[in-house]
């Protein structure tokens, strides 16, 4: 229903962020589809995205990616990169940090160039 009220309407989706986001953070993982109402809110609102993405939610979906193994959780990831096609540096940034650090390297896939020992 969250996800149904805010749709194109943006009072309502900062009054859904101000007032349920924390909430919804806590449902991450339960399969209760949490994530994709965080997402539809935050999608193409830039302002909500800079002011509700940090790195502890970043590493909320890293942690679903290792558990698992499901490749929602990167495309939750990637939709909170960007904003109406432009780049959210600072997303990017908390992002990159999370997967490329040595306690997140067991969820990346190893390859090998042919002919490397």
């Amino acid at each position: 229903m969250i996800k149904v009220s805010q749709q194109s309407y943006r009072k309502n989706q900062e009054y859904i962020a101000k007032t349920w986001f924390s909430f919804m953070q806590s449902q991450i993982g339960y399969d209760i589809l949490a994530e994709d109402t965080i997402t539809a809110l935050l999608n193409n609102n830039r302002k909500l995205l800079e002011k509700h993405i940090n790195a502890s939610e970043i590493d909320t979906f890293v942690q679903l990616v290792r558990k698992n193994k499901e490749g929602r959780y990167l495309s939750y990831l990637s939709d909170l990169c960007v904003c109406k096609g432009v780049a959210i540096a600072s997303t990017q940034e908390l992002i990159c940090k999370s997967v490329l650090s040595t306690a997140n390297s067991d969820i990346l896939i190893e390859t090998r160039m042919e002919g490397e020992r």
